[in-house]
């Protein structure tokens, strides 16, 4: 196009030689002529720039729109066509995959059978030379128990009683001593009394030389008669004391010699008892586990039903599936072990709390005393805590169903802190079932979070003990969710009707009507818990549902 544009100026240049040529021989004028041609040729070739200028902007744009429209139609191609294989694809997969699914179940069900038969018959063996061998360790174990615990004891009676002995006398040497001195003491001072009463008459009736004269007489008798009277002293008290000692050494040897002996005869009686209880414990235990490992019935004919006992160990997991306290989170309060205990972080507005349960560690009672809360420790089984704080108050009682006598129930426990809401740790050592299924309605009300170790899961298969758990649990979910578990590994993890439960299992309780609950993804333990006992392994527990 430009080519011909150029064209079209060369005829007009021609053109207008043309025209300058007519001009010149019309007007005859040189000049004019070469003015006109030259204005028409600016003029020309001015238009031509601007119609070349438009001509590449208009092709431009033409160009641009024709390749978006090309794009567009080959995504259009594509996307059909990848859609296309996509659906191929993924019917090809799935019918490969369920072929493979069948293949594998038949081949896994096929193992596993077989597994199964060898394992039972491996295990039949194992359970029989188990139990003999378990009762011939157990009876060598407790015969050497009783020989070390009554040679110690005896050990322990016969150091007491020198010890004693010795105390006694040194005790009564002293006591004796200083009474002697106290009345050493008083003679001579009445003796040195009167002796200046009756030098102060001499002195006032006779003058100073007599006064002299008398007093040297009057100190030499007077230390005469001290003299006399310690040495009278020393001799009738050296023999008193000799056979006071003499008298009372004896006595007390004799009243020794037969507590000793009412002591060891109690010490025998209390240790035939204990054998006695451990025997018929450790041969209940033996039946009991044996009874479940083979699959053969208990009491009733139900405990022993593989069927029952995983029925009842889901019913009661279920009622202990953890959640979220939403917007609240969580913190370790107490020993980074046993005695330390995983809580919801939210301790700001409690000033009181109940430690059910103390023994030799009292770390979680030590924090909170020190978060300014007022703490509250039971326990009858020791004389008093390992530490004191001023916040803290020891009740050497038992937590019992029932208040009556020394021991406190959950209600009289918290009417100690009045009317303000409270925190209750309880480890009370398979005690807490009884006492919570005697609590009344009221009694969780003002209890923001309830930390509790649960004790004994292992007897699910009994009648009554399951019966109790569940009537407990049931009650705490009307009142509480389950905030965080955590298994006690100084406890077994069993497996009973194929469902793997612990046997002490440490669970924090937040009250539903203070908390808004969603459910949780954590997996226990979780980075906060740490094993109750340093030398084991933590138990794991996954998501705890079931």
């Amino acid at each position: 196009m430009k080519e011909g544009m150029r064209e079209v100026a060369r005829h007009g240049m021609k053109k207008d030689s043309s025209i300058t040529r007519l001009v010149r021989r019309t007007v005859g004028t040189d000049v004019m002529a070469s003015e006109l041609g030259a204005h028409l040729a600016g003029e020309i070739e001015a238009r031509l720039t601007g119609i070349d200028h438009r001509l590449g902007e208009a092709m431009e744009a033409r160009f641009e729109a024709l390749a978006h429209r090309l794009e567009e139609a080959v995504q259009r191609t594509v996307g059909t066509e990848v859609h296309r294989n996509a659906a191929h694809l993924d019917g090809q997969l799935a019918a490969r995959t369920e072929e493979g699914a069948q293949r594998l179940e038949g081949a896994l069900r096929a193992g596993l059978a077989e597994e199964v038969h060898r394992n039972a018959s491996h295990l039949d063996a194992r359970v029989t030379e188990l139990v003999h061998l378990r009762s011939e360790e157990v009876a060598g174990h407790l015969a050497g128990m009783l020989h070390t615990a009554v040679a110690e004891e005896v050990h322990r009676g016969t150091a007491h009683l020198d010890a004693r002995v010795t105390e006694l006398v040194h005790l009564r040497s002293e006591e004796v001593a200083g009474h002697l001195a106290g009345m050493l003491r008083t003679a001579v001072a009445e003796d040195v009394h009167q002796g200046m009463a009756y030098l102060d008459g001499q002195l006032a009736a006779r003058g100073d030389a007599a006064a002299h004269r008398l007093e040297d007489a009057l100190a030499r008798a007077v230390a005469a008669e001290v003299h006399r009277n310690v040495n009278h002293l020393h001799e009738h008290l050296a023999g008193d004391l000799s056979r006071h000692l003499d008298e009372r050494t004896g006595a007390l040897h004799a009243q020794l010699i037969e507590t000793l002996a009412a002591d060891r005869a109690a010490l025998m009686a209390a240790l035939h008892d204990g054998m006695s209880h451990v025997d018929r414990h450790l041969s209940a235990h033996l039946s009991k586990e044996v009874a479940l490992l083979l699959g053969t019935g208990g009491a009733g004919g139900e405990a022993g039903d593989p069927r029952v006992v995983q029925e009842r160990l889901v019913t009661l997991g279920r009622l202990l599936e953890p959640r979220a306290a939403k917007g609240v989170a969580k913190r370790r309060v107490g020993h980074a072990a046993d005695g330390g205990y995983v809580m919801l972080d939210d301790l700001e507005q409690v000033r009181f709390a109940l430690s059910l349960g103390v023994g030799d560690e009292m770390t979680w009672d030590l924090e909170m005393a020190g978060r300014g809360i007022e703490v509250h420790q039971f326990d009858y089984t020791i004389e008093a805590p390992p530490e004191t704080h001023e916040r803290i108050r020891f009740h050497r009682s038992r937590i019992a169903p029932v208040a009556e006598g020394s021991d406190h129930s959950l209600a009289s426990a918290q009417a100690l802190g009045g009317n303000h809401p409270c925190i209750v740790k309880m480890d009370i050592e398979g005690d807490e079932w009884v006492v919570l299924d005697a609590a009344g309605e009221g009694d969780f009300e003002r209890v923001t979070q309830l930390v509790l170790e649960f004790h004994d899961f292992d007897k699910v298969a009994d009648n009554a003990w399951f019966g109790r758990a569940e009537r407990v649990l049931r009650r705490l979910a009307a009142s509480f969710a389950v905030v965080h578990v955590h298994a006690n590994n100084y406890g077994a993890l069993h497996s009973r009707g194929n469902v793997a439960f612990p046997e002490l299992l440490e669970v924090t309780f937040a009250n539903r009507g203070r908390y808004d609950f969603e459910p949780t993804a954590e997996i226990f333990p979780t980075p906060l818990d740490a094993p109750n006992r340093g030398d084991l392994p933590d138990i794991r527990l996954g998501s705890f549902r079931f």
